[in-house]
């Protein structure tokens, strides 16, 4: 697409047989045409041709123009790692209290809530089998005071997303009320 007479025109052209290997960024590009005279707010036509870039820059309105070539002569390019983003670290081999506790505290008030409308008292025992991927393989209940308790329960533990682990794990919850 390009901005002429007062309009975005676009036209349809497929793409070369051979693509063109690229040796610079655009951005090594716009620093070779600023260290020339570039203003750095301007929008310019790049177009990598034949081992060269043609960059062009025509502001009617501010009175700028430039038209360079520059040769597509930069060495390998590899990208550092950004500094501000954290590495990954390696995963635990299992689940810990602290991981469980906290996927645990995320489903609680769905379990609170498959009591709210019954008077029973008790606890609810939930045994949970983790996969290494974080979510519940299997979920159980036991020593439950009531059967669509420990149901609602169960289904509530089951949509628990835990911590991403190397081996998964197991453990078991009580819930008291």
């Amino acid at each position: 697409m390009t901005w002429a007479k007062a309009k975005w025109d676009q036209r349809a052209a497929g793409c070369p047989r051979e693509v063109a290997v690229v040796h610079c960024t655009v951005p090594v590009i716009w620093e070779r045409a600023i260290a020339v005279g570039a203003p750095r707010d301007a929008v310019a036509k790049l177009v990598l041709s034949a081992g060269s870039w043609r960059f062009d820059i025509d502001d009617a309105a501010r009175d700028v123009h430039l038209h360079k070539t520059f040769a597509d002569d930069c060495g390998s390019i590899a990208e550092a790692p950004d500094p501000n983003v954290v590495q990954d670290l390696p995963l635990p081999e299992t689940l810990d209290r602290t991981m469980i506790t906290n996927a645990i505290g995320v489903v609680k008030p769905k379990v609170i809530a498959c009591a709210s409308d019954l008077s029973i008292k008790g606890v609810v025992k939930a045994t949970v089998k983790e996969t290494p991927d974080g979510a519940p393989a299997a979920v159980t209940v036991r020593n439950t005071p009531d059967r669509a308790l420990g149901e609602c329960v169960k289904q509530a533990v089951a949509s628990a997303t835990f911590t991403r682990t190397q081996k998964g794990g197991s453990f078991s919850y009580p819930f008291m009320f």
